[in-house]
């Protein structure tokens, strides 16, 4: 899920306890320097990414894009966002490859989960006249630090309610045919009009889970229908595979697709990587 704040110089102010009968007093400043912050969390694993003092404006949002490719580069990033006009629609040409958005239905924030990391970040800056941007952003940058460097408070403040479950069960159900669907559109391939089985997509993803709990893997980001495709293509190519044999077997429509299981790990994290999947 991704969404944007703005944020700047002029005093949020926010309700407090106080003593009966006590006025309470805060600091409050009118200064016109402002600026925008861009966040996206993960929903199926945790894991958040954030991008400072930026404008609204496509060319800001296509450089978050091209960060949150840069975080996974192999992976499809499938994005949950409104319908802001600086916001690529789906097909444009400045979206990254790896991108495939979602849009929010129209006037529904409450579906954004975002929307409430923003609250807690304004409820930690509240009352206070901050001398300039940086010192806003260091604080902003310590209310979000257990988000930014723990998956576990990402998926304790997303929670497991019928928003989180509903869209981690369709993307995991799709993971299977996600890839294979992309690569045969890339090449002009016709889809072929039998299934491969007649099994349900939710079936489907049930059985992979099964033979995952019974091969004993351990939990983890590799413990998912991409993990096992990710694994066994680094396995493939670090015992010498041909490229475009593994091209072949995992349904790349190039070689170039192949080729960053082989450029993006060293020989040696290749062989560390391969031993994740042997017991």
């Amino acid at each position: 899920m991704e969404d944007e704040v703005r944020y700047g110089l002029i005093t949020v102010v926010r309700r407090v306890w106080g003593m009966k009968s006590i006025r309470v007093l805060a600091p409050y400043q009118a200064k016109y320097q402002a600026s925008y912050l861009y966040g996206a969390l993960e929903i199926t694993q945790g894991g958040a990414q954030m991008l400072f003092r930026l404008p609204v404006c496509l060319e800001s949002t296509e450089a978050f894009l091209r960060e949150l490719v840069a975080t996974e580069p192999e992976a499809y990033h499938i994005l949950l966002w409104d319908n802001a006009g600086f916001h690529p629609k789906p097909g444009h040409e400045s979206l990254p490859e790896q991108i495939r958005l979602l849009p929010f239905p129209p006037y529904s924030p409450e579906l954004n989960s975002v929307e409430r990391l923003w609250d807690i970040v304004k409820d930690g800056v509240s009352n206070r006249a901050w001398e300039n941007l940086d010192s806003l952003e260091e604080a902003m940058v310590t209310i979000l630090e257990p988000f930014l460097l723990s998956a576990e408070r990402v998926k304790q403040f997303l929670g497991n309610n019928w928003l989180t479950q509903a869209v981690a069960n369709s993307l995991n159900s799709l993971i299977l045919l996600e890839l294979g669907i992309i690569e045969a559109s890339k090449g002009k391939k016709r889809l072929p009009d039998t299934l491969l089985w007649d099994w349900s997509r939710m079936t489907a993803y049930r059985r992979v889970m099964e033979v995952m709990e019974y091969a004993g893997i351990p939990d983890g980001p590799h413990k998912s229908q991409k993990g096992l495709r990710h694994g066994f293509g680094v396995l493939a190519v670090t015992n010498g595979i041909p490229l475009n044999m593994v091209s072949k077997w995992m349904g790349h429509a190039s070689l170039e697709v192949t080729s960053i299981y082989a450029n993006a790990l060293g020989e040696e994290q290749r062989a560390i990587a391969s031993k994740m999947w042997k017991k």
